[in-house]
């Protein structure tokens, strides 16, 4: 029986650091080459499509006076990193969570906002696949203005937007698009 243990605990930590070791091999290569610094496409007259869609978590404030509203929002974000990809076979690995400050990150902002966004996680993370597609949710508290249609109260409808968009690239260096899927666009 303490033979079977034995076994089990020697197999389970060999599996383990191997794995380990796969893992740190591979950030080690895709790291060594790397400029986070440097949009990640091969040709550089290409632009980068860029995915988008919005989780609208809950009103925080809507202030009529100011005409502004606070929403709580998850924004998600793909992208394809034509640097960072491997062969997963070769290292029996598909998927690594990378932090935002390791690789490049568009930088979306939203345009008309009325405040500074509160973001309100520490440590951010996003997902990366071996083909080199990136998934980021990046959740914050976004104040932006929305100017009041009152032509009809009590009963008129009132229409906000939200503007984002890229202060370093232009639509020919990255282009923002929504999520093809309807539902991955806007969910409440």
């Amino acid at each position: 029986m303490i033979f079977k243990n034995v076994l089990l605990l020697n197999v389970f930590l060999f599996t383990y650091t191997y794995s380990l070791n796969e893992e740190t091999f591979l950030r080690n290569e895709l790291s060594e080459s790397y400029n986070k610094y440097v949009r990640p496409v091969n040709n550089y007259e290409e632009s980068l499509d860029i995915r988008m869609g919005l989780a609208v978590q809950n009103i925080e404030e809507f202030d009529q006076k100011k005409e502004t509203l606070d929403l709580n929002i998850w924004v998600r974000m793909n992208w394809k990193d034509e640097i960072l990809n491997w062969n997963s076979s070769d290292y029996n690995l598909s998927f690594l969570s990378m932090n935002v400050d390791d690789i490049w990150t568009p930088d979306i902002e939203l345009l008309n906002a009325a405040s500074k966004p509160t973001i309100y996680i520490l440590d951010e993370a996003l997902n990366l696949y071996s083909d080199g597609s990136i998934f980021r949710s990046k959740p914050a508290i976004f104040k932006f203005s929305c100017p009041l249609d009152l032509h009809e109260f009590p009963f008129d409808i009132q229409s906000c937007t939200m503007k984002f968009g890229s202060w370093t690239y232009n639509n020919n260096m990255m282009k923002i698009q929504p999520y093809e899927e309807v539902d991955k666009q806007i969910d409440v």
